[in-house]
């Protein structure tokens, strides 16, 4: 992640907000495991800007795992938690020069928009289209 925020020119990233994210109560972590260390993680929580959404805070997969599985089974934790709370959309925040993240989600049908910070683009998709992506079948 390092890399893309310094190519993005917000090299400070906001650890403490990162923290604070953490220690909500509706916040949740999900972590993926090979060979007996984290491969990549998930960190949702409810939309704050839409009652009706999921938020997709963070997602990490180390380098050596990036193309794997991994960013799949971890959609689909994210999808599962939605459909518990009967939450209808996706959102997440992606720094606009990782470009290869853009591409992937506007391959899954995610909406692509300009983001909250000069920065970072908006990427949201209901969830009934993200599911219905052959990926996950």
């Amino acid at each position: 992640m390092l890399p893309i925020m310094a190519a993005s020119g917000f090299p400070d990233f906001p650890w403490e907000k990162r923290i604070a994210g953490l220690t909500g109560s509706e916040t949740r972590f999900f972590g993926a495991f090979g060979n007996d260390r984290l491969c990549g993680y998930l960190e949702i929580l409810p939309d704050y800007r839409d009652s009706d959404g999921l938020y997709i805070s963070s997602m990490q997969i180390v380098p050596e795992r990036a193309g794997s599985r991994i960013f799949v089974t971890l959609l689909k934790i994210a999808h599962a938690w939605a459909s518990a709370r009967s939450l209808g959309k996706f959102r997440t925040e992606v720094q606009s020069e990782n470009r290869r993240m853009i591409t992937i989600l506007e391959r899954l049908g995610f909406q692509i928009e300009d983001g909250k910070h000069s920065h970072t683009k908006t990427a949201t998709v209901p969830t009934a289209r993200l599911l219905g992506h052959r990926i996950f079948r």
